[in-house]
């Protein structure tokens, strides 16, 4: 007896692709459609669901974190609706996994078996992609049926396996799984489109309070503002690139937010001494000790009376410039990016080393337009060009 009908659905609103192949906006939708929960349904025959059971046990070598849980659930769901408790198709799910939303379970249905439940789409659909690229070698005569349940599965909510199989959609791919968006993406075609002219004035500087005589950055007309906020450090009359980030909050927002983690122990605390001395030299770093923030707060809170000072100096010697940019997510991602990777790269080896190390920066999209910043500043930002071009 043939299987009855599977459905695969999104639980709340759709991200829908389309047929448009702008790798820009596929890799944003991806980044929305990740985490989103889907809800699926799939019949299948007694071979075929062997044949599953088998595929998700291999596949299972090859991932790690809630996709190997996901592995393991499907697996322990079959077995037991097999009623094959000493199955060898076993997975322990990772104890240190990243939570997810997810249920599966199995049960007969007439001749076949329904395998239901719901799991972040990212989950499901790389089970469609599976089902394209690496199909198993099985006992079943029927060899690997179940895998077009799987692929159905994927394009039931809109997006194809085997259209992101395409080179230039690599990118796409690599944001749904979490790897970096270049990742594995060989030469591709630069775009046709001519450069984005994009005009960066950064005004400042600004400070935490006013003691200095210099304006305050949680005051004035720019506080409520969005776009992009450089935090230097005043070394030496020269203010050194430390951190770059962006914001649609509002500059006072966002800054207030650092802010608050340096009080709290969530940054790290730079010595102020050593700075006056031209130096770098860290007082406190979130993961010090065997643990990481908020684990070892109260060590922080232990020795607050020794960082409270550090603290302050720190910030004394913070500045901040802040340069307004339209709310458009993509134009602020490239723009920080770009500033962020020239300052990692930096020719000279100071100003390379004052921007911060473990700076997370917004990833170039491969084959994206090109980028050209045309750069100012009320005053001299040390090792700041005039023009950056990506």
């Amino acid at each position: 007896m043939a299987p009855g009908k599977s459905t695969t659905r999104w639980r709340d609103e759709a991200f829908l692709p389309g047929d448009d192949d702008d790798v820009v906006k596929l890799v944003a939708l991806a980044k929305k459609a990740r985490d989103r929960v889907v809800v699926f349904d799939w019949a299948f025959a007694p071979e075929d669901l062997r044949d599953l059971r088998q595929a998700a046990f291999d596949w299972s070598s090859q991932v790690v974190g809630r996709y190997r849980c996901f592995d393991a659930r499907v697996l322990a769901a079959i077995n037991t609706a097999l009623g094959e408790h000493k199955s060898i198709y076993v997975l322990r799910e990772p104890k240190r996994a990243r939570p997810m939303e997810c249920a599966v379970s199995c049960t007969g249905d007439g001749d076949g078996f329904r395998l239901r439940g719901h799991a972040p789409f990212d989950v499901v659909f790389g089970y469609g992609h599976s089902g394209v690229t690496s199909i198993p070698a099985t006992r079943s005569s029927g060899g690997s049926a179940f895998c077009a349940t799987l692929v159905q599965a994927a394009e039931d909510l809109g997006w194809k396996p085997q259209r992101l199989l395409q080179p230039q959609l690599r990118p796409v791919l690599n944001v749904l799984y979490g790897f970096p968006v270049g990742h594995g993406v060989g030469p591709l075609h630069a775009s046709s489109e001519p450069a984005q002219d994009v005009d960066v004035k950064f005004q400042g500087p600004f400070a935490v309070t006013t003691e200095d005589g210099v304006p305050s950055v949680f005051g004035g007309d720019l506080a409520g503002d969005t776009g992009i906020y450089l935090w230097t450090l005043l070394v030496g009359g020269k203010h050194r690139p430390w951190y770059v980030g962006q914001t649609r909050q509002g500059f006072g927002v966002r800054i207030g937010q650092h802010l608050a983690g340096c009080l709290s122990g969530q940054y790290e605390i730079l010595d102020p001494k050593k700075l006056d001395e031209g130096a770098l030299s860290v007082s406190w770093h979130p993961s010090a000790g065997e643990v990481a923030w908020p684990a070892n707060l109260p060590s922080f809170l232990e020795r607050s009376a020794e960082l409270a000072p550090q603290v302050e100096g720190m910030l004394r010697h913070s500045r901040f410039f802040l340069a307004v940019l339209e709310e458009d997510q993509h134009l602020l991602n490239r723009v920080e990016g770009s500033i962020g990777r020239y300052f990692k790269k930096h020719q000279d080896d100071t100003t390379q080393r004052y921007f911060g190390p473990g700076i997370k920066l917004p990833a170039h999209i491969p084959g994206d337009r090109p980028l050209r910043l045309q750069i100012t500043s009320d005053v001299t930002i040390e090792g700041m060009p005039v023009e950056i071009a990506e």
